[in-house]
């Protein structure tokens, strides 16, 4: 009876913590971006909450090393088509840049790190394939009446700091370490529009005239992306989450 009513708790902060990242402050994501695509730019950009990873040679990185460069921070899993795609396109854009200021970190924090290790050969390309460090668990699902409305990325704290509502998505990360944008499915990183703009964020441009405004990031949105402890229900959601969970 207590699991269950642990469990249920669990649930419903996760629901209140989604409703708020939606609905809490009006829209919190405009349409901003690459013009003719649907990128969500924020005004005032919040910090890159650090975590660790591992890479499929067993090296543990934070993101916080990549710092100083363009970093798209793009989250996936083996069971969805639409990254496979998108490799691709990342695959072309890294190309066409030759420069080792953009990185691309695939981190599959969901599927088993072997499976994600062993089958690394099948993307190969001039992205980094990473997955979860040191076996902890890293996502808290969010289901509600059996049904899952999306995942928390949670760091070593436990505290919730990115929020991964579908797949393939991307958190785009400029050289200063903050998250200036966000892509949910599948993107054609490789188009004229968004090549401008990552250039832009590289440096090699400076024109700003190929991306559209974007929007506003309220204070508490700013807490959650930035890992703040005096996020109290953050805290509370992956405390509750993850002592229902076990790898």
């Amino acid at each position: 009876m207590l699991a269950r009513k642990k469990s249920v708790l669990s649930a419903l902060l996760l629901m209140l913590v989604s409703a708020f990242l939606f609905w809490g402050s009006g829209q919190v994501l405009g349409a901003g971006g690459p013009k003719g695509t649907d990128f969500h730019v924020f005004k005032n950009p919040p910090p890159a909450s650090n975590f660790q990873m591992s890479t499929v040679d067993g090296r543990v990185v934070n993101l916080a090393d990549y710092k100083g460069k363009v970093v798209l921070l793009n989250f996936w899993r083996k069971d969805c088509p639409y990254c496979d795609m998108e490799k691709n396109q990342f695959s072309a854009m890294l190309k066409s840049f030759n420069n080792g200021d953009i990185k691309v970190l695939c981190a599959n924090l969901w599927d088993d790190p072997s499976w994600v290790r062993a089958h690394a050969t099948r993307y190969a390309g001039p992205f980094t394939i990473v997955t979860r460090a040191g076996g902890r668990k890293s996502v808290v699902e969010n289901v509600v009446n059996g049904r899952t409305m999306g995942y928390y990325v949670v760091n070593g704290s436990n505290e919730a700091i990115y929020e991964v509502k579908g797949f393939p998505s991307t958190y785009v990360i400029d050289k200063q370490g903050r998250v200036v944008a966000t892509h949910m499915g599948l993107a054609k990183w490789s188009v004229p529009a968004v090549m401008r703009w990552l250039a832009d964020l590289l440096g090699e441009q400076g024109t700003g005239t190929s991306v559209e405004p974007g929007s506003d990031l309220p204070e508490w949105l700013h807490h959650l992306l930035g890992g703040n402890p005096g996020r109290k229900i953050s805290e509370r959601i992956a405390s509750f989450a993850l002592g229902d969970t076990t790898d």
